[in-house]
């Protein structure tokens, strides 16, 4: 089975991609922030993280840079409320897929296709 993980500082929205992800066929683990989340992957291996962009005082691209250092093929989608063109470059030069918050369960599944190539 494929594993996700999804690391986001609030519940309810991780709650929900956490729901999302297990319908699309996922076993998924879930981090509130930062430091968590750096925990989770270093013990266990996931094909995919769904990352909100800010984790308190972290940066979600921090976490997917510091995931790609460790496993180069790491799929990775970054959530944000925010939509501009500087954010989705720096999502696209992690080589990241940008999902819009909030989102619906076919805009979910589809930055997790576009993740997974």
């Amino acid at each position: 089975m494929k594993k996700a993980l999804v690391v986001d500082d609030n519940a309810s929205v991780a709650d929900l991609a956490k729901r999302l992800l297990v319908d699309l066929g996922y076993e998924v683990a879930a981090a509130v922030d930062f430091s968590e989340a750096r925990e989770l992957l270093a013990t266990q291996t996931f094909d995919l993280l769904v990352l909100d962009i800010r984790l308190r005082e972290f940066n979600g691209l921090q976490l997917a840079i510091e995931a790609r250092s460790s496993r180069a093929d790491a799929r990775i989608v970054v959530m944000s409320g925010f939509d501009d063109i500087a954010l989705r470059q720096e999502v696209e030069a992690c080589q990241a897929t940008f999902l819009k918050k909030p989102f619906t369960q076919a805009a979910l599944k589809a930055a997790v296709e576009s993740a997974m190539g």
